[in-house]
């Protein structure tokens, strides 16, 4: 999936050409699969995938759960579906071991000329090399309003059924969007569990600052996303360890206060929840404030840096508009 914020067009329409039938007419399954593949909006994406979970499920409880649909195993195809129902019944069917595989395995890859046709912006999304909840988390902060509750229903189940060590790696996909791109594009809640779940990880600072194709690492994600509670975002993520990419450009030249776009208010209230989360931390004190002074002394030379920028840019315009 690509991250929160980016055009979504065309999910999973990655369909082998010989699904269809020799005689042009496709089989059932095959025309369920095409379906779901020609899907344009999410509220599609979910309605459509809803007889391939189904078939899924039934695969696996059959012990026939290595047969994947489109590479995607039963896991996939519950949060694609919006499907609590078939979720509750895969945590049931199989162990707990089990469970964190399916979580762990990665739907299929595309072909490197499939890439850069999405690259392109030709086609959106399709089998990226996405585990389960990558899927979940993408299409809980890109669908509509009256959806969003059912997804987060979703994440909160599997949020209680995880434990940190279940999650194995920020699993970049295709696009290397990680765990924490994807999920820097929506709300606190989610943010905060990807952090508990990979903070004891020795690669944790370099997953929380992981650059994707694009150069955009999960602050420019954050601070481009159109949530609500992106500023609370960013905070967190500023928290653990993702100043350092506050000065980091993404492939257009943007660090991630030039997407912000911050004043001085705001930088102020971003060091008050930079400081007011880190109290709940459970850092020594001496830590924490070391922390909160690092955090600070980084936010304000950035925040000088983008306001001289600024500068230079509206007397650089100012000047072509005045000059005869």
């Amino acid at each position: 999936m690509d991250a929160a914020g980016t055009h979504f067009t065309a999910p999973y329409r990655h369909v082998p050409v010989e699904a269809a039938a020799s005689d042009g007419m496709a089989s059932t399954l095959d025309q369920r699969v095409l379906d779901f593949s020609n899907c344009q909006r999410i509220p599609d994406f979910a309605d459509k995938a809803k007889p391939l979970v189904s078939l899924a499920v039934e695969a696996m409880r059959t012990g026939r759960d290595g047969e994947c649909i489109s590479g995607m195993n039963p896991l996939h195809w519950a949060f694609a579906a919006a499907d609590s129902q078939a979720f509750q019944e895969i945590c049931d069917s199989v162990p707990h071991d089990r469970i964190v595989s399916m979580f762990n395995a990665p739907n299929g890859a595309r072909s490197a000329t499939e890439i850069s046709y999405e690259v392109a912006g030709k086609v959106g999304p399709a089998i990226n090399k996405d585990c389960p909840d990558q899927i979940l988390v993408f299409l809980l902060n890109n669908a509509p309003e009256p959806m969003r509750e059912g997804y987060y229903a979703l994440f909160r189940s599997m949020k209680a059924m995880l434990i940190p060590g279940d999650l194995k790696g920020a699993a970049p996909n295709n696009t290397g969007n990680n765990r924490f791109n994807l999920a820097a594009g929506g709300g606190e809640e989610v943010m905060r569990w990807y952090c508990e779940m990979f903070r004891a990880a020795p690669d944790y600072q370099s997953v929380i600052n992981h650059p994707t194709n694009a150069g955009a690492r999960p602050l420019h994600h954050a601070a481009r996303s159109h949530h609500p509670q992106k500023a609370k975002v960013f905070a967190i993520l500023l928290a653990e360890g993702a100043w350092q990419s506050l000065s980091k450009l993404d492939n257009r030249g943007n660090t991630p206060l030039d997407h912000l776009r911050p004043d001085g208010q705001m930088i102020d209230q971003l060091m008050d929840d930079v400081e007011e989360y880190l109290l709940l931390s459970g850092l020594k004190e001496p830590e924490r404030q070391s922390r909160i002074k690092t955090i600070k002394s980084e936010l304000t030379d950035a925040f000088e840096q983008f306001q001289q920028e600024m500068h230079l840019t509206r007397e650089t315009t100012l000047g072509k508009t005045v000059t005869p």
